[in-house]
């Protein structure tokens, strides 16, 4: 598999698919750790990316290598990132139990689809590319638990943001997939 070196727009476009594939990562990790966490966002952004979830308690750093080693596990693994286009209304009662993404699809138009990207036990929604396997987020590095985030700007009862941060300098493996 080739890869490219991040920066011009192609090398933007894969550092956000890698990033996006960490929320993914993070996710997949988090739900394992915690089957009822509701995942709130899980945005690109100028630095990396990160997860928002409302779980039982609070994450705090030292709860991090347990998460961590998840990740790894899932890392090794190399699955295929899932991905499957959903309606409206077959998204809204895949995440009948998940009230922050049912909010945001519920806001869609009657007729709009969704794509959904998933590893291990989560699934989300996600609104861009990704890398094709999980195994290409080794390249990614945690970043920490920032507390008091905001989910799609509105203030959520209880999230616990775990941020992860892709390394723009390394290679990055191929393909995208869309």
């Amino acid at each position: 598999m080739g890869g490219e070196e991040a920066g011009g727009a192609a090398g933007d476009a894969s550092l956000s698919a890698l990033r996006r594939s960490a929320v993914i990562l993070l996710a997949a990790a988090v739900r394992e750790m915690f089957p009822d966490a509701k995942f709130a966002t899980g945005p690109v952004t100028g630095d990396g990316s990160y997860g928002d979830f409302d779980l039982p308690r609070h994450l705090t750093p030292g709860g991090l290598p347990d998460i961590e080693g998840r990740m790894a596990r899932l890392v090794g693994s190399d699955e295929p990132l899932r991905r499957e286009e959903l309606s409206r209304e077959e998204a809204l009662e895949a995440f009948v139990d998940q009230p922050y993404e049912a909010e945001v699809v519920g806001e869609l138009p009657e007729g709009a689809s969704v794509v959904v990207r998933g590893a291990g036990r989560f699934v989300g929604l996600c609104g861009g590319s990704t890398v094709g396997a999980i195994g290409a987020a080794r390249l990614v590095r945690r970043r920490g638990v920032v507390e008091g985030a905001q989910a799609g700007g509105v203030r959520r009862p209880n999230p616990t943001p775990a941020r992860s941060l892709a390394a723009s300098s390394i290679p990055l493996p191929g393909p995208v997939t869309g």
